[in-house]
């Protein structure tokens, strides 16, 4: 249907559409303006996180994502945004043209989760860094 468009007269069209549809509305937060779509990643993070303290008192590992000591968020919301919500505009927005707005704030937000992304790295490899320099100097 992405390919060939949307055939009005094709029943399975009507519900792959529905379904896009459904999806992209789960998946709103990540259209909103950035300070928006950050606020709501932070909340989920925070659910997630508490997920996973209750997992880790139980003896269970919890998966990266809701691990608050392994899991680095702007890495994560990149990889949810690449595999998940990015697809999920793009075709939208071949579907439907009027919506390419909406796709375009997703690529925005996109861009700004890659630079958290790539400070966080700058950081880290400072730190790491400062910390071969300080092991060098003792």
């Amino acid at each position: 249907m992405a390919e060939s468009g949307f055939d009005p007269e094709n029943a399975d069209h009507h519900h792959l559409l529905l379904c896009l549809l459904m999806t992209s509305c789960d998946l709103c937060a990540c259209t909103k303006e950035w300070e928006s779509a950050q606020a709501v990643a932070e909340l989920i993070y925070k659910e997630f996180f508490s997920q996973g303290d209750l997992e880790r008192a139980v003896g269970v590992q919890p998966m990266e994502m809701m691990d608050r000591e392994r899991a680095c968020i702007p890495e994560l919301q990149l990889n949810f945004l690449d595999f998940i919500a990015v697809p999920v505009y793009r075709i939208l927005s071949q579907i439907l043209p009027e919506t390419s707005d909406v796709y375009e704030r997703v690529m925005d937000g996109r861009d700004q989760w890659r630079k958290k992304t790539e400070e966080i790295k700058r950081e880290r490899g400072l730190n790491l860094l400062n910390t071969y320099r300080d092991e060098a100097d003792q």
